[in-house]
């Protein structure tokens, strides 16, 4: 067992938070409890951000300790990430093998990694990338990772199965703008439905950057209103778009 604190390895540490005063005091989490009480929760709100923030950098810090790794696609999504932890949904799954680090990185916050032996931050980058650590691509066999992020697509049957045998649990998907290219994705959403009209269960987060410089699939191509059709036409009566542009405050052009 380890004796160092868990933050060993951070570089760099801000010597105030703003407004921490006022909502960091307590835990948005209550003893015994395994999600906040209530989504307006100003203390929540507030850890939630934070929580977040810690997720982009700690994607951050492990892939630069190696010098490998995407770090972008994850930092993309940290915020849906940490909201859906804070409100007690941790069997999150992904098809995304580039979102690794970022995983990595939340099942490190919950404790899951200790039984690693992957106690400090700095532990974290030493094992990352290494034969008998955090491979680069995600494994199930990672404590607390409920999937490997195997072939674009796999990760949606994970889910949809798990939605299926467990009908009161959530089971949240990361899909990747790559992974949208492929077309069984959505046709397997469609027969699922058909199938089983009643499972709802899971939850499809699409991470689309826009214009890809990885893939130049049709995903690429699409405006924020053609991508809400494309989901509308294939069946999903909700979509809900959140748009990084709307949070940029630096006024960067595309």
């Amino acid at each position: 067992m380890t004796t160092s604190p868990f933050y060993q390895g951070i570089q760099y540490f801000k010597d105030k938070l703003p407004h921490f005063a006022e909502y960091g005091q307590a835990n948005a989490i209550s003893e015994g409890q395994t999600a906040i009480s209530s989504p307006t929760d100003k203390n929540a709100v507030y850890q939630t951000l934070l929580a977040a923030d810690a997720l982009r950098y700690l994607t951050l810090h492990i892939t630069a300790t190696k010098q490998s790794g995407h770090p972008g696609g994850f930092a993309s999504i940290a915020d849906a990430i940490a909201s859906l932890v804070m409100l007690g949904h941790k069997n999150i799954i992904t098809e995304v093998g580039h979102h690794a680090p970022g995983f990595y990185s939340t099942v490190f916050m919950d404790q899951s990694l200790e039984k690693m032996g992957i106690h400090t931050v700095e532990q974290m980058g030493e094992r990352f990338r290494e034969m008998h650590g955090l491979l680069g691509h995600l494994s199930g066999q990672i404590p607390g990772l409920l999937n490997p992020a195997g072939p674009l697509g796999q990760g949606q049957h994970f889910a949809m199965a798990g939605a299926k045998l467990h009908p009161n649990t959530l089971f949240p998907v990361t899909i990747g703008d790559g992974g949208l290219g492929e077309p069984y994705i959505m046709s397997s959403f469609g027969h699922f439905n058909t199938a089983y009209p009643q499972v709802t269960n899971f939850l499809p987060i699409l991470v689309w950057n826009g214009y890809s410089q990885e893939h130049h699939s049709m995903v690429s191509t699409k405006t924020n209103q053609e991508m809400i059709a494309y989901w509308q036409g294939n069946g999903f009566r909700e979509v809900i778009l959140v748009n990084a542009k709307d949070y940029d405050d630096s006024n960067q052009q595309g």
